[in-house]
């Protein structure tokens, strides 16, 4: 859906990206759920840019 826009694009106001691999750098993470915000507002949806949580460790 590359250089698609929404007719009528959703509000999502709270919204978290969740990684379950342990091998993945904390900067890897934010910066591909950075940029899934960035490609939901460039093509028609008004997104939160803010996650709800940035880091849960056990």
């Amino acid at each position: 859906m590359m250089n698609k826009k929404m007719v009528n694009g959703g509000t999502v106001i709270n919204w978290i990206c969740i990684n379950f691999s342990r091998n993945v750098q904390e900067s890897v993470t934010h910066g591909f759920c950075s940029k899934l915000a960035q490609m939901c507002g460039i093509s028609g949806m008004n997104i939160n840019p803010n996650l709800v949580l940035h880091k849960c460790t056990p």
